[in-house]
């Protein structure tokens, strides 16, 4: 068989192989690379996640309620907030003590549940629960949980709403505009087969910037 060959511009060549090293480093190690003109390495460019149908975990030992079920889910900053929201299956609310988890990486973000979701990386967690307090738990060195406010956090219907200040996610190295997220319901903590659903599915997405 023939084979083609493509040559490139010397300066592009010198920045792919720059990028490809990165990539393999950032594997080697689980971190997170970026450079002027790309997103985070593993994160999709700035979109509204779109999550399957039905795709709880197979390591999930909980109920497979339609509320634990991803459809949709997007994070936007507009310079003084993150607003969090997500839109599942089925109304939120259906399953008691259910806890909604959006985890951020702002620039310190490692892989924290070993094989069932390695590339989803955060420094911080969003924790929702629908009716009862939410929290955003700072994970780094000396970070502290913080309450949201209870009229942060709202849900009609199968979406939930919150609203957390920017002074709540300071950086850890990356700008606000280009923190990442993911978001996993689950039905309590301690244990990774409490997790549902992961939305992606073993990713981080950008946050989308509204101004």
């Amino acid at each position: 068989m023939k084979r083609t060959r493509t040559f490139l511009p010397a300066g592009r060549t010198r920045r792919a192989a720059a990028r490809s090293a990165a990539l393999v480093l950032s594997a080697a190690f689980g971190l997170q690379a970026c450079d002027g003109d790309d997103d985070v390495t593993g994160a999709s460019r700035p979109s509204a996640i779109s999550d399957s149908r039905n795709d709880f975990l197979p390591t999930f030992t909980g109920p497979r309620n339609p509320d634990l079920d991803v459809a949709r889910a997007e994070v936007t900053f507009d310079g003084t907030n993150f607003v969090f929201e997500s839109t599942s299956a089925g109304a939120i609310g259906t399953t008691p003590g259910a806890l909604f988890v959006w985890g951020v990486d702002r620039g310190q973000g490692i892989a924290r549940f070993g094989d069932l979701a390695t590339r989803v990386h955060f420094d911080v967690v969003v924790v929702l629960q629908p009716g009862g307090t939410s929290t955003v738990r700072d994970l780094t060195p000396g970070g502290t949980p913080q309450n949201l406010p209870a009229g942060n956090v709202t849900f009609t219907g199968n979406t939930l709403r919150a609203t957390v200040p920017a002074s709540l996610l300071p950086s850890r190295g990356f700008s606000q505009e280009r923190f990442t997220v993911n978001l996993w319901p689950r039905t309590g903590v301690g244990q990774n087969s409490q997790i549902a659903d992961f939305a992606p599915d073993n990713s981080n997405v950008q946050v989308r910037v509204m101004r």
